[in-house]
C-alpha cells in the first residue's frame, strides 16, 4: 500500500506547474482515499492492483477537486491527454461517476488545510501575536500536514485531528514565547472542539515520527510525549482536568492530571 501509495503526490507537482492551490490537490487525495475506504473490497483490490488503474483514480479525484475548487475549466480529454494514452475520456468520466456514485456527490468536505484554518481563526482571536508570525507558521502546519498525507494510517484519521495534531507539533517547535502564547490557546479549542470525540484516538502519537526531534519540554502537552499508547483522552474527576491513556488492551490508565494554570484556563 505505501508503494501506491507515493503516486498519489504526484498530484502536487501538477499544481505547482499549472499554478494551483495545493489544498486543491489535498481535495483530490481525501476524495480518493474516501473512494478506497466506501467501495467493496474487490474495487478496492481493482484500483490498488495495478499502478495504471491507480493512477486514473488519482487523475480523476484531481479532476473533480479542480471542477470543485478552482476556477479553471478543464474537461475530461484534458485530464486523458495527460495520462499519454494510458486511459481514454470514456475511462474518466466513468471513474469519475463511479467516484461521485460512491461518495453519494459529497466530494467538498472540509479538509485538513481547512481545519487549520477553523482552528486559529478562533485562537487568534484569544493569542495576539504580530501578523509577521503567522504566515511561517501557516506554512510549517501546511507542510506537515502534507507530510501527514503521505503516510497511509496519518491519512485515514478524521481531518481535523490530523489539523489538531499538525498544529500541536509547530507549536512546540516554536520560540518559547510563542509557544507559551499559543499552546494554551490550541490545548482548550482542542479539548472543547477535539478531545472528547472518540474519532480522536492517537492524537498527538503518528505525526511524531515525521518530526526529527521533539524533545521532552515540559510546555508541550504530555499527550504529545506518549507514543507507547493507542490514545489519550480528556476527562474531568472531582472538578480536576485530567488526560486518560486508552491502551491497547482498551484499559485506562490516568496519566497526568492538569491544572487550569498548566491548561491555560
Amino acid at each position: 500500500m505505501e508503494r501506491v501509495r507515493r503516486l498519489t503526490f504526484s498530484p502536487y507537482r501538477f499544481a505547482d506547474s499549472c499554478k494551483m492551490k495545493r489544498e486543491t490537490m489535498v481535495v483530490a487525495i481525501d476524495i480518493c482515499d474516501r473512494f478506497l475506504g466506501s467501495v467493496s473490497t474487490s474495487s478496492r483490490h481493482h484500483f490498488l492492483g495495478s499502478k495504471v488503474w491507480y493512477q486514473l483514480l488519482v487523475t480523476t479525484s484531481v479532476y473533480i477537486a479542480i471542477k470543485t475548487a478552482e476556477d479553471t475549466v478543464c474537461d475530461s480529454q484534458f485530464i486523458a491527454d495527460l495520462s499519454r494514452g494510458l486511459y481514454s475520456k470514456e475511462s474518466v468520466e466513468r471513474t469519475e461517476l463511479d467516484i461521485l456514485t460512491a461518495l453519494d456527490w459529497h466530494v467538498n468536505v472540509p479538509t485538513s488545510i481547512q481545519f487549520v484554518y477553523i482552528v486559529l481563526s478562533i485562537v487568534r482571536h484569544q493569542v495576539h501575536l504580530p501578523d509577521s508570525t503567522w504566515a511561517p507558521f501557516i506554512n510549517e502546519v501546511s507542510i506537515q500536514v502534507e507530510n501527514g498525507l503521505k503516510d497511509y494510517q496519518l491519512a485515514i484519521m478524521p481531518s481535523s485531528i490530523l489539523a489538531l495534531d499538525a498544529l500541536l507539533n509547530v507549536t512546540s517547535r516554536q520560540e518559547c514565547h510563542i509557544k507559551h502564547s499559543l499552546l494554551p490557546a490550541l490545548v482548550r479549542v482542542g479539548r472543547e472542539q477535539f478531545l472528547m470525540c472518540p474519532q480522536s484516538q492517537g492524537l498527538g502519537v503518528g505525526l511524531l515520527r515525521l518530526q526529527d526531534t521533539l524533545g521532552n519540554d515540559n510546555d508541550v502537552p504530555f499527550l504529545m510525549q506518549c507514543p507507547e499508547v493507542a490514545g489519550c483522552y480528556y476527562e474531568e474527576e472531582n472538578n480536576k482536568k485530567k488526560i486518560f491513556a486508552r491502551g491497547v488492551n482498551e484499559s485506562h490508565t490516568c496519566i497526568r492530571q492538569f491544572s487550569d494554570a498548566e491548561l491555560g484556563l
